[in-house]
C-alpha cells in the first residue's frame, strides 16, 4: 500500500476565492439568461407579432438573387431588412447550439441542470461540449461588433435612426432630403 504525505500552505485568500465563485455563479446565471431570453424569442417567432415573426425573416429568393447577381439590393420595408434576416436566422440558430452546449456543461461540470440526469459528471463528454462552446462564444462576439459596426454604418448611409428603432419600436424611413445652403 502506497502512503502519501503532503505539505500544506494555504496561498489562495478569502477574497480570491469568493471572486472565483462570484465569476462562476455569473457565468451560469447568464447562460441561463440568455437560455430565457432565447425561449421567449422561439416563441415570439412562431407567437409573436407580424414582425417578430421567423416568418417575416424567411426570404430564400432575395438571398438566392444576391448569390446569383452578387447585387446586393435590399429594398425598404418596415420590419427586419430582408438580407440582413439571414444573419439573424443563422444567430438564432447557433444560439441554441451554443444554450445546448452550455446546458450539457453545466450538467457535465457542475452536476446541475436539465441535462444532469443525462449527462451529471461525465468528464469524458466535456471535450466533445466544451470546443464548440468556447468556439461560439467567440463568434457572438464577432458578431455583435459586426453588428453594432453594420448598424452605425447604416445609420450614416441611410440618415436613419436605426438604433432608435430598436429601443422605441418606431422604425423610420426616409421620405425626402432637403438640401440647405
Amino acid at each position: 500500500m502506497e502512503h502519501y504525505q503532503y505539505e500544506r500552505r494555504k496561498v489562495f485568500d478569502p477574497l480570491l476565492r469568493l471572486t472565483h465563485m462570484w465569476l462562476g455563479s455569473l457565468i451560469v446565471i447568464l447562460g441561463y439568461g440568455i437560455t430565457g431570453a432565447l425561449t421567449l424569442r422561439i416563441l415570439l417567432g412562431f407567437l409573436g407579432s407580424t414582425t417578430a415573426k421567423f416568418s417575416d425573416l424567411w426570404h430564400p429568393g432575395a438571398w438566392l438573387n444576391v448569390l446569383k447577381t452578387r447585387r446586393w439590393i435590399d429594398p425598404p420595408r418596415w420590419g427586419h431588412a430582408t438580407l440582413a434576416s439571414a444573419a439573424y436566422l443563422l444567430f438564432y440558430l447557433l444560439l441554441v447550439v451554443m444554450v445546448l452546449t452550455g446546458l450539457s456543461l453545466a450538467a457535465i461540470k457542475l452536476n446541475m441542470g436539465p441535462f444532469e440526469s443525462w449527462l451529471g459528471g461525465n468528464k469524458a463528454l466535456k471535450g466533445l461540449f466544451h470546443e464548440p462552446h468556447e468556439l461560439l462564444y467567440n463568434f457572438f462576439w464577432a458578431f455583435i461588433i459586426v453588428h453594432i459596426s453594420a448598424l452605425i454604418w447604416h445609420e450614416i448611409k441611410d440618415k436613419t435612426p436605426l438604433a432608435q428603432a430598436m429601443v422605441s419600436g418606431y422604425l423610420y424611413r426616409l421620405v425626402s432630403k432637403n438640401k440647405q445652403d
